[in-house]
C-alpha cells in the first residue's frame, strides 16, 4: 500500500523541465532569467528614478526650520546720570536672552533659460539609451543561446552516429572472430577490427564531455539552478532564407540598436551644449517666508509674520567656463559622428561575413546531404561483398568510417547553417523574413 501511494505521489508531482525545451522556450527563459539582463532592467529603473529627480526641479521648494538662541549678553546701550530724573547710570537692552523662531520658506523658479527643462529631457533620453543597450544585450544573449542550442543538437546527433558506428564495429569484430575460427579470416583482420573498435570509443567520451560543457553554458545563460536538468527538443533542418546582401546591409543600418543609441547620444550632446550656453543667462525666481517668532518687535510675545518677493540671479563672469564647455561638447559631437561612421562600417562587415557564411553553409549542407546517401549505399555494398569474400576487412572498415564521417559532417554543416542564420539575424537586428 505504501509503495502504491509513493508511485501515485511521484506521478502527480511534476518534475522540473521533464519535457525537452525548444529553441523558442530556451530563448524565453534566457530573456526572463538571465542575470545580466535582470541587472540591465534594474539599471533602466534606476534611470527612470533619475527622471523623477530632475522633474522635481519644476516644483516649488518648501522648507521648514526652527531654532532657539540663548544670548549670553543681550545688546544694550548705557544711559548716563541725568539728575534729578536719573541719579545713577543705567543700561537699556535691545532684546531678550531667549529667542525662538519657526519658519516655513517657499521658493519657486519662474524662468531659467532651459536650465530645468534641459536636464529633464536629457534624463528621459538616457532612459531610452539604457533601454537600447538592454535590447542589444538581449540580442547577444539570444545569439549565444542559439549557437549553444544548435551546437548541442549537432553533438547529440554526432554522438548517436558514433555509438551506432561502435555497435557496428562490435558486430564486425564478432564476425571476424567467427571467420577466424573457421580459417576464413586472418589475425591481422582481427587486430585491425579491435583497433578500429577501440579508436571509435575514444571520440564518444570526448563528445560527451563537450556536450556537458555546452549544456552547462546554456543553463548558465538561461539562469537555471545547478540542480535543474535540461533537455533540448529540435530538428537539424534547413529553412531557406531569401534576402539580398544590399537588403541585409540596409536593414541592419535601420534596425541596429548601436546606431539608434548613438542618435540618442547626439541629441543629449545637443541639449547639453544648449545648457552650457545658458550658464551665463539670468534666472528668475519667487520666494516667500511664513514665521512664528518670540520676541517680536522688542516685545516678549509670540507673533506670526510673513514676507514675499521675487529675485533674479545673473552670473556676470565665470572664467569663460560656459564658452569652453560649449567647445568641448562640439568636439564630442564630431567624435561621435566619426564613431557612428566606423560603427556603420563594422556593422556592414558583420552582415557581409554572416551572409557569406550562410551561403557557404547552404551549399555544404546540400552537398553533404547527398553524400550521406552515397556513403550509406557504399557501406551496404561493402558489407555484402565482405560477407561474400570479394573485399577485405580493411575495405569494409573504410566504408564504415566514410559513412560515419558523412553523417557527422552533415550534422555539423546544418548546425553551421542554423548558427550562421542566427548570426545574420543578430547582425540585421531583426528576423530575416
Amino acid at each position: 500500500m505504501k509503495k502504491l501511494f509513493l508511485w501515485l505521489a511521484l506521478a502527480v508531482i511534476p518534475t522540473q523541465y521533464s519535457q525537452a525545451l525548444t529553441l523558442q522556450e530556451c530563448l524565453q527563459k534566457a530573456l526572463a532569467q538571465n542575470r545580466l539582463l535582470l541587472a540591465g532592467r534594474e539599471r533602466i529603473e534606476a534611470e527612470r528614478s533619475k527622471v523623477g529627480q530632475t522633474r522635481s526641479a519644476f516644483y516649488p521648494s518648501l522648507t521648514f526650520s526652527a531654532s532657539y538662541t540663548r544670548l549670553g549678553n543681550v545688546p544694550g546701550a548705557p544711559i548716563p546720570p541725568f539728575p534729578p530724573l536719573l541719579t545713577s547710570p543705567r543700561e537699556i537692552t535691545f532684546g531678550f536672552k531667549d529667542n525662538y523662531l519657526s519658519r516655513l520658506s517657499l521658493s519657486a523658479p519662474i524662468f531659467s533659460w532651459g536650465k530645468i527643462t534641459g536636464p529633464y529631457q536629457i534624463q528621459k533620453e538616457q532612459v531610452i539609451a539604457e533601454s537600447l543597450k538592454l535590447v542589444g544585450s538581449e540580442e547577444e544573449i539570444k545569439l549565444s543561446v542559439s549557437e549553444l542550442f544548435w551546437s548541442a543538437l549537432s553533438l547529440e546527433k554526432n554522438l548517436e552516429a558514433r555509438k551506432k558506428s561502435t555497435e557496428s564495429l562490435e558486430k564486425h569484430l564478432k564476425t571476424v572472430e567467427n571467420k577466424l575460427a573457421f580459417g576464413q579470416a586472418t589475425n591481422f583482420e582481427q587486430l585491425r577490427a579491435k583497433v578500429e573498435l577501440t579508436n571509435s570509443r575514444v571520440p564518444i567520451k570526448e563528445t560527451e564531455a563537450q556536450l556537458k560543457t555546452i549544456y552547462d553554458h546554456l543553463e548558465h545563460l538561461m539562469g537555471m539552478l545547478s540542480d535543474e536538468s535540461l533537455k533540448l527538443d529540435g530538428e537539424l533542418d534547413i529553412t531557406p532564407v531569401s534576402i539580398s546582401l544590399s537588403e541585409a546591409v540596409a536593414k541592419a543600418k535601420q534596425n541596429r540598436t548601436e546606431l539608434k543609441e548613438m542618435n540618442i547620444q547626439r541629441q543629449i550632446l545637443q541639449r547639453s551644449q544648449s545648457l552650457a550656453a545658458a550658464e551665463n543667462r539670468p534666472s528668475l525666481f519667487l520666494t516667500s517666508n511664513a514665521e512664528v517668532k518670540n520676541p517680536f518687535n522688542a516685545q516678549k510675545i509670540w507673533k506670526f509674520d510673513w514676507n514675499a518677493g521675487a529675485g533674479i540671479s545673473f552670473p556676470l563672469f565665470s572664467g569663460f567656463h560656459s564658452r569652453f564647455k560649449v567647445e568641448e561638447i562640439e568636439y564630442q559631437k564630431k567624435a561621435l559622428d566619426l564613431t557612428r561612421q566606423e560603427t556603420e562600417a563594422q556593422i556592414e562587415l558583420e552582415v557581409r561575413q554572416a551572409f557569406y557564411d550562410l551561403e557557404v553553409a547552404t551549399e555544404n549542407s546540400a552537398a553533404l546531404k547527398e553524400n550521406i546517401a552515397l556513403a550509406q549505399k557504399a557501406l551496404e555494398i561493402a558489407r555484402v561483398q565482405y560477407e561474400a569474400g570479394v573485399v577485405t576487412n580493411l575495405e569494409e572498415l573504410d566504408a564504415e568510417l566514410a559513412a560515419q564521417t558523412a553523417q557527422t559532417a552533415y550534422f555539423a554543416a546544418v548546425s553551421n547553417y542554423l548558427i550562421a542564420q542566427a548570426r545574420l539575424e543578430k547582425a540585421l537586428g531583426a528576423p530575416i523574413q
